[in-house]
């Protein structure tokens, strides 16, 4: 018998992949306990490297019950999926499962861009540039 018969998606990506029902649409994730396969997953999916390293990971309190159920029958740490958000924007969202608790970290990018940009950290700017231009407005 030829062995390559029983490899997995997983046994030859390093992830798998799954399609589940989240919120009545049909998703792909990509699963793994390596963040570097999951960077390997976003590559394949968007042809962009993603810094993952450096991410910014929020709780995720409201995390739907069927990505957890996901993670938890693959037992992985991190799962990953993208999607369009409007016409021209292309959204990035990595799961990471610690203990009990499940954190987020979220991208996004237009599509003329050659890069995803970390949401939260996107956000961050945007409330320094705030508060620079009120400090130069209170001068």
């Amino acid at each position: 018998m030829d062995e390559q018969q029983f490899l997995t998606p997983k046994d030859v990506l390093g992830y798998a992949e799954e399609h589940i029902v989240v919120d009545q649409e049909l998703i792909n994730y990509s699963l793994s306990n390596s963040l570097d396969d999951i960077k390997i997953a976003v590559y394949a999916r968007t042809g962009l490297n993603v810094n993952l390293d450096d991410a910014y990971w929020q709780l995720r309190t409201d995390l739907s019950i069927s990505v957890k159920h996901l993670m938890n029958k693959h037992r992985v740490t991190y799962s990953m999926t993208t999607w369009e958000e409007e016409e021209k924007i292309r959204c990035l969202g990595v799961n990471m499962r610690v203990g009990d608790q499940w954190f987020s970290a979220g991208f996004y990018k237009r599509n003329e861009d050659s890069t995803f940009y970390d949401i939260e950290k996107l956000r961050c700017y945007e409330r320094i540039l705030k508060c620079l231009k009120d400090y130069d407005t209170d001068s």
